[in-house]
């Protein structure tokens, strides 16, 4: 089913709901089947409809509803608003933010539907700023291009601008060298900032200002030269899930530590305290041992757990070319 029509569902649920203070599952799952919407999406419905007075109910006869709840007025005609699109700058998912954006709106009036259609190109905007804005970004459409460059990708699934089917081969050529030519910048200014990285890492506080300055300058730029190729949403998606699955494994590797933390009881600071001690002065470890009963085994089990799931975090950060905290806050903004 496509997104307008899904979109059109939710207006004619909020309308129903509206006008009779409430709704039935029938109603709801009438409308819109699970095998059309994902479960968060009817999440984030059902939260709506909280927001809007509106009731979901098991059957209409379980409801009393007062007299004032029918006089509500009909909906204005519709226009169509523009939430779907391919390229950057156009909607990433405009029945998901929709649905979201909708509990803020009290009725859903023309000047309503204008207001959220401007908040969801300001959220698309900011997502799209943290996606393009990653290191991971960055490595992902460098790859690309070596694909593009081997003819191991089809031009058309990059960018939205390279699907035209009645472009002649020279058009089709001179579209994909633009597009190589837009990478290969990005590599240059990408290598650039690696060195500036350095820099800055070494570099005296008088110098780190300019550094940290042409630093930005160049990842402005790479954000700039990214939305000039246009990437098709669906390459956009994917660098969005790449980031998430790395967040997931940090997040497994940090539940591996927090297992290992409540078992002992410890604080981590006090934890790798101890273990210290255990490597590097073996008869104060000994001592430790005799007074606080614990066993030689179980810390070395703590240990190992531990380093281990720090080296996960690691390899993450040397993937995702961020660290973790910074990871973190780009997947918050997305």
């Amino acid at each position: 089913m496509a997104k307008e029509e899904e979109m059109e569902k939710v207006k004619a649920l909020i309308h129903m709901g509206k006008k009779k203070g409430f709704l039935t599952y029938d109603e709801v799952n009438t409308l819109l089947p699970p095998e059309i919407i994902s479960s968060d999406q009817i999440d984030d419905l059902m939260m709506m409809f909280g927001e809007m007075d509106i009731e979901v109910v098991d059957a209409a006869h379980k409801v009393k509803v007062s007299k004032q709840r029918e006089e509500v007025e009909p909906l204005p005609p519709e226009e169509e608003l523009e939430l779907e699109g391919e390229g950057l700058g156009k909607s990433i998912d405009p029945v998901y933010m929709y649905l979201r954006e909708m509990g803020s709106v009290s009725l859903l009036t023309r000047e309503g539907e204008v207001e959220i259609a401007k908040r969801i190109e300001a959220g698309e905007k900011e997502v799209i700023n943290a996606v393009l804005d990653s290191p991971l970004t960055i490595k992902e459409i460098i790859q690309l291009g070596e694909r593009l460059r081997s003819k191991k990708v089809k031009p058309k699934e990059l960018a939205p601008d390279l699907e035209d089917e009645d472009e002649s081969f020279w058009e089709e050529e001179f579209n994909v060298q633009r597009i190589l030519t837009l990478i290969d910048q990005i590599r240059k200014l990408d290598e650039k900032n690696r060195h500036l990285r350095e820099k800055l890492a070494k570099a005296r506080a008088s110098t780190q200002a300019q550094l940290g300055k042409k630093l930005q300058e160049n990842k402005e730029k790479i954000v700039s030269l990214l939305k000039d190729i246009n990437l098709k949403t669906k390459q956009i998606d994917k660098i969005v899930q790449k980031l998430k699955g790395l967040a997931d494994r940090v997040e497994k590797a940090e539940e591996e530590i927090n297992e290992i933390l409540h078992r002992a009881t410890l604080p981590l600071d006090q934890l790798q305290r101890i273990l210290r001690l255990m490597k590097k002065n073996p008869g104060e470890f000994r001592k430790f041992l005799r007074k606080s009963g614990l066993k030689k085994e179980l810390l070395e089990e703590y240990d190992r757990v531990i380093r281990n799931a720090q080296r996960k975090v690691r390899r993450v950060e040397a993937e995702s070319n961020l660290p973790v905290d910074e990871l973190k806050r780009t997947l918050q903004a997305v």
